[in-house]
Formats: C-alpha cells, structure tokens, sequence
C-alpha cells in the first residue's frame, strides 16, 4: 500500500464572495486553499461538501478495513466483493487508478 498523495485533513468549504466558494485546510501554520469553485449553484455547493469530507470519508475507510481484517471473526476475505471494492476505492483515493 502507498502513502496518500492528497494534502491532509480536515478539509471545510469557505464561501469567498457570491461567485465563489473555496475548500481549505489548515496546515498548522496558515490556511492553505485546496481548490476554488466558481458560481456555486445548488449542485456545485453540494459538490463543495463532497469534497470537504473526502479526507474524513478516506479515514473512515481506512480504519474499517484495518478494524475488520484485526477482527478474527470480522475478516474481509481476499477476492471477495467487499475486499474488492474497498480495495478499489482505497488505491483510487491514493492516486493509484
């Protein structure tokens, strides 16, 4: 498994003025923008809270997969649908297709 690309969480969305809403993280240091929207409509704010959850929704499934294969009787069986899927979903979040 390789190391996650994308910059790390929290993400937030930060509405800018009416014509833009932007999608930050804070490093630490300083806020640091990750990408900008512009004219957000409905779908495009929506859209914007997506991707503000993404490094949580990675999280996520990066420790149920860990939790489920540590569990003797949880075990994700290599091949299977779910393996598969989230195996899928893990290697694209990390840039690998």
């Amino acid at each position: 498994m390789s190391e996650v690309k994308f910059t790390k969480g929290p993400w937030k969305t930060v509405q800018r003025t009416t014509s833009n809403i932007q999608i930050h993280t804070n490093t630490g240091k300083s806020e640091r923008r990750i990408c900008t929207i512009d004219s957000p409509v409905a779908v495009d704010l929506a859209n914007a809270a997506l991707i503000a959850a993404t490094p949580d929704m990675y999280n996520l499934i990066e420790w149920i997969y860990e939790t489920l294969n540590e569990c003797g009787e949880c075990h994700i069986q290599a091949g299977t649908p779910v393996d598969t899927l989230i195996s899928e979903i893990r290697a694209k979040s990390r840039g690998e297709k």
